[in-house]
């Protein structure tokens, strides 16, 4: 073999040919068309979670209002008294809006609602009870528990 074969031969051996690239390119588009649907989902999920966890605290801090204030859930007036805050913020953004949507003496309901324009829009509102009964209005329908 001569030299200029040689030379020949190492110069077809480097590099990549345009096939080899494109498939590289279609791989990593279906990867990421498969993974960031995927982490779209985790994140609602975890911004739910820490709502339902405000939602837990806020119970709880009802149920204290309850037992040191005379076995009644309402304020004086008969409204809701003031014991939580009323936002949920994730990451210096308020995502959810706690609020009391019902009260009596002996029950009341709690409810986080997506705030709008946020990224946990259209994502369902999550509930809790006195009764400690937990809800999701998921976009695919109402469920039971969390």
């Amino acid at each position: 073999m001569s030299c200029k074969e040689k030379i020949t031969m190492k110069q077809k051996t480097l590099g990549f040919t345009l096939i080899e690239l494109m498939i590289s390119v279609a791989i990593v588009g279906i990867l990421s068309a498969i993974a960031y649907p995927n982490y779209i989902s985790y994140l609602e999920r975890g911004r739910r979670t820490v709502a339902q966890g405000d939602l837990l605290a806020f119970a709880n801090a009802m149920e204290q209002y309850y037992v040191q204030n005379g076995s009644d859930y309402r304020a004086a007036g008969g409204v809701a008294p003031n014991v939580y805050t009323n936002t949920v913020t994730i990451d210096g953004v308020a995502m959810y809006s706690i609020a009391v949507t019902s009260i009596t003496a002996s029950a009341y309901t709690l409810r986080a609602t997506p705030n709008a324009n946020t990224a946990q829009t259209g994502n369902g509102f999550v509930q809790i009870d006195n009764t400690g009964a937990r809800s999701w209005d998921a976009p695919s329908g109402l469920i039971n528990h969390w």
